[in-house]
């Protein structure tokens, strides 16, 4: 009775907050966009959202464990939906044990690298249904986990993408399957039923998936980018589009391309991003900004077409780079390109880029120092963590380091979070040897030992780390190493993990995800 009265309250006071809020919003603007203070959406989001967010437990805990141990199962994404349940993606060589079941909503395993996707209730942590795509992958990869492979509709309905190789043609797709590697997308309501499928055919079937991501904007519009390797310039693109808008290049680089489905699954448009001749394209991350535009992030071996500014432009060596699109134009309407001039500095990729309060996180790997970091490289020579914050177009505002004397950080990718405050909290795998990062000497702490120790750092909203804390992940000779794929701040600073747990020596995998009280988060 007492929970009942207490969300009887915070109904009454959401309708009396909403009334005031309407009134006061008659001086704003009236744009979609909830992320502009001058729009009148801007109020409404933040009200609904802090009151769904009241609703919620800070303290609740709770495990999933999917895959015997036994076989290979991996983590790919985790999706937060706006209702607060959560979305998994990945997949598994073994059929998944989950409520006393081993079968899927709709389809089941059979053999092989199967996809799976599952949802999970956000305030009871249970799995409400789990399926199976039904269609085959090439093989484990993972790299993918830094892609993104689930995106959310305004209704709640949510897309997943997959890499599928097989002949296999599941019934009534949009768009018939032509070649045995293509794209395959879903959407699913939270109840599990599919409401389309189709396949994406490329002309040469040259698709790189660890460059593969996707987006739904705010008219519903499935974005996909993906990057490709191909000798000679593609003039077709994906057979079910209507004609590329701008061909490949060709060469043997990774290019990227940007196609359009509506929300009913439908093709819309299709064209290349492309650099100057033989210039590689890599993009590994898209995100939807506030002003109807699309950041990417990735990595640039030249110059982007029609923007200068690359700091060594001569196609031969990678450097960080953001790519602002208009979506209503379907064009780059912002480069920015990060790294030195230093032909020295070889070792940059590109692995995340987040939302924040007021713009973009981003990480990657970079070997050297350049412009004026928060935290300097201690060591030019080997690899160090990049981590960065732009604005909501791209452009540059911060970039900092993790690194470590005389030896290259774990080259396993940081999984990075926004977290309330304007935070960023990222949490990295430390040393093979029973070693810690020497650049974070002076703030670490933690009760963690042994080699392949747990790091979870967290950086302030100027760029600079306030903690450094280690656990330990390895115990003996034979022990569990958890690699964190994705995590997502789901309740007043609460976070669910989606983990691939490694067991050595045996190198099987398991997929972890859990969550545990704010006040346990490092």
């Amino acid at each position: 009775m007492k929970q009942k009265s207490n969300f009887s309250k915070k109904f009454q006071l959401l309708l009396i907050l909403t009334s005031l809020l309407s009134s006061a919003n008659v001086c704003k603007l009236d744009f979609n966009n909830p992320r502009d203070p001058n729009s009148k959406s801007f109020m409404e989001t933040w009200l609904w959202e802090s009151y769904l967010n009241s609703l919620c437990t800070p303290n609740l805990r709770g495990t999933i464990r999917l895959g015997s141990g036994a076989a290979q199962v991996f983590a790919y994404d985790l999706l937060k939906l706006k209702n607060g349940n959560l979305v998994v993606f990945g997949a598994t060589g073994e059929a998944l044990e989950w409520n006393g079941s081993n079968t899927g909503k709709n389809y089941s395993y059979t053999s092989g690298a199967q996809f799976f996707v599952a949802l999970i209730n956000g305030k009871n942590f249970q799995i409400e249904w789990l399926d199976y795509l039904g269609v085959t992958a090439t093989s484990f990869n993972s790299n993918i986990s830094q892609s993104t492979n689930l995106a959310e509709f305004a209704n709640g309905d949510f897309v997943v993408k997959a890499f599928v190789y097989s002949g296999q043609n599941l019934p009534t797709p949009i768009s018939e399957k032509a070649n045995e590697d293509s794209m395959f997308f879903v959407r699913f309501d939270q109840n599990g039923n599919r409401i389309w499928q189709t396949y994406l055919d490329k002309s040469n079937e040259a698709l790189d998936e660890a460059y593969s991501s996707i987006v739904v904007d705010q008219k519903d519009d499935v974005h996909y980018f993906f990057g490709t390797l191909h000798p000679y310039s593609d003039t077709t693109g994906f057979v079910e589009f209507p004609s590329l808008e701008q061909t490949s290049l060709g060469g043997n680089i990774l290019e990227t391309g940007w196609v359009i489905l509506n929300g009913n699954g439908n093709p819309i448009r299709q064209k290349y991003i492309v650099g100057t001749p033989n210039n590689a394209v890599a993009i590994r991350s898209a995100v939807i900004g506030p002003f109807q535009n699309i950041l990417l992030y990735g990595v640039a071996n030249g110059d982007i077409a029609g923007f200068s500014g690359h700091p060594y432009p001569n196609n031969t060596i990678p450097r960080p780079i953001t790519i602002n699109l208009s979506i209503e134009g379907f064009q780059i309407s912002n480069v920015s390109y990060l790294g030195s001039s230093d032909s020295s500095q070889t070792n940059a990729i590109s692995t995340a880029l987040i939302s924040g309060e007021d713009g973009f996180f981003g990480s990657g790997f970079y070997a050297g120092n350049f412009g004026s970091p928060i935290l300097p490289a201690v060591n030019e020579f080997y690899r160090s963590f990049l981590f960065f914050k732009t604005d909501w177009i791209g452009n540059p505002l911060w970039h900092t380091f993790v690194s470590t004397e005389d030896e290259s950080v774990s080259d396993v990718f940081p999984s990075i979070t926004y977290l309330p405050g304007n935070q960023l909290r990222a949490k990295l795998l430390g040393l093979e040897e029973n070693k810690r990062y020497s650049s974070l000497s002076n703030i670490e702490n933690g009760p963690g030992t042994n080699e392949n120790q747990s790091l979870t750092v967290r950086l302030d909203p100027t760029g600079k780390f306030t903690k450094a804390y280690y656990e330990t992940n390895a115990t003996g000779a034979a022990y569990p190493v958890g690699l964190e794929s994705k995590a997502c701040e789901v309740c007043q600073g609460r976070l669910v993990r989606l983990e691939t747990v490694i067991q050595f020596p045996s190198m099987t995998r398991y997929v972890e995800i859990s969550t545990r009280p704010v006040s346990e988060e490092p």
